[in-house]
């Protein structure tokens, strides 16, 4: 570091932490007053870094000082203020889909720009904590960390950068990132603030479930060719279904015993068949299929070769059964098979720790359940 860089420094005094364990603080110019954002980075890429500071773009944080010294990056950049879509997420628990929409137009406008850029960058960790909602409803996007020039020179990445969940596919060295990476992270995200689960976990319902499905395909070249496209796409989503608050949608849901039952939004789409499929199988993901077949496979295998001591042969069958209902039972109601999660207490809940208890404890319920019916049959019939 030499003179210079260090006289720059000196100008900005530490004013609170933000994410102190990321080396992330609130910085003050001591000289005009204004507060900033102060960065040392140990992973980064330079020349985006100063490619944003030369030529800042749109929706983005602008950058005032780069500052290398020892393999660490000082970065001071504008101040943005607002909630990360991760507390809005940890609030709520998911958003309605007209803000959804907004939200992700406003991205992929931001997304458009950078990959737009001379050279083109890929953002390459597009997540809730990484997407700011200003008090005015304005998206900015943040940390460039993981960002990179696009290289068609390139068969796959050699740095392995993103967040798992989140990362395309080929973020993990199967193939180089592009335009289409951003676009995967934006249907996961698109997924999350529906539902607040990934679309492993749980695909969302409705007019935005072919999008989301069409986004996270494994191969990059069955996704939106660009993220103009995905505008368009979500541009031709009907007007009513964008100015619908939440709670007119809550209104037009039917009600049975006192619960709103999201049915209208299940039967739409395209796509709606998919719901009535096992896990793993919904969300019409080559990967998940692949992961869920030998999953029941080995399932049924262990059940239909189960073997109980001392047991009579009506017995053993119905072990055998026994065992593989209380196996699909977990499976189905864990992977939310028909939303039934959303009609039962505590797993529906906006707090993800209460889901998670309620999965738990519903999922020990079934196994329970099926064990005492097994007892029963074995005390009434045999």
């Amino acid at each position: 570091m030499n003179l210079a860089d260090r006289t720059a420094l000196s100008y900005y005094r530490p004013a609170g932490d933000i994410r102190p364990k990321h080396g992330i603080c609130l910085v003050q110019h001591s000289l005009t007053g204004k507060f900033y954002v102060q960065k040392r980075l140990t992973v980064y890429n330079m020349e985006v870094y100063q490619a944003l500071l030369a030529h800042p773009i749109p929706g983005t944080p602008r950058i005032f000082e780069l500052v290398e010294d020892e393999s660490v990056l000082t970065v001071i950049e504008e101040y943005l203020s607002g909630n990360s879509l991760q507390e809005l997420l940890d609030e709520k628990g998911s958003l309605p889909e007209p803000q959804v929409i907004d939200i992700i137009s406003q991205l992929l406008v931001i997304v458009s720009s950078l990959h737009h850029a001379t050279p083109a960058i890929i953002h390459r960790d597009i997540k809730p904590s990484n997407v700011i909602l200003t008090e005015d409803g304005i998206v900015k996007l943040l940390d460039f960390n993981a960002a990179k020039f696009i290289s068609d020179s390139k068969s796959r990445d050699t740095v392995l950068l993103g967040t798992s969940g989140f990362a395309a596919p080929e973020q993990y060295g199967f193939a180089p990132s592009g335009v289409q990476t951003d676009l995967y992270s934006i249907g996961v995200l698109m997924n999350v603030l529906l539902t607040g689960c990934l679309p492993s976990e749980r695909l969302a319902d409705g007019r935005l479930s072919a999008i989301i499905t069409k986004c996270t395909q494994i191969d990059p070249h069955n996704r939106y060719t660009n993220a103009n496209d995905l505008i368009a796409v979500l541009e031709k989503v009907p007007t009513d279904v964008k100015e619908k608050s939440a709670a007119e949608a809550d209104r037009e849901q039917p009600v049975k015993n006192g619960l709103p039952i999201n049915v209208r939004r299940a039967k739409e789409g395209p796509y709606a068949w998919r719901r009535f499929l096992p896990p793993g199988f919904r969300s019409g993901s080559a990967a998940h299929m692949i992961i869920a077949l030998p999953g029941y496979l080995l399932l049924f295998y262990c059940g239909l070769t189960l073997t109980v001591e001392a047991a009579s042969p009506a017995e053993l069958v119905l072990n055998r059964i026994a065992f593989c209902l209380s196996g699909l039972g977990i499976i189905f109601f864990s992977g939310n098979y028909l939303d039934v999660q959303s009609h039962l207490l505590l797993t529906r809940s906006s707090n993800r720790l209460i889901r998670i208890f309620g999965i738990i404890l519903y999922d020990t319920v079934i196994f329970l359940g099926i064990i005492f019916l097994l007892v029963l049959a074995v005390d009434l019939f045999l």
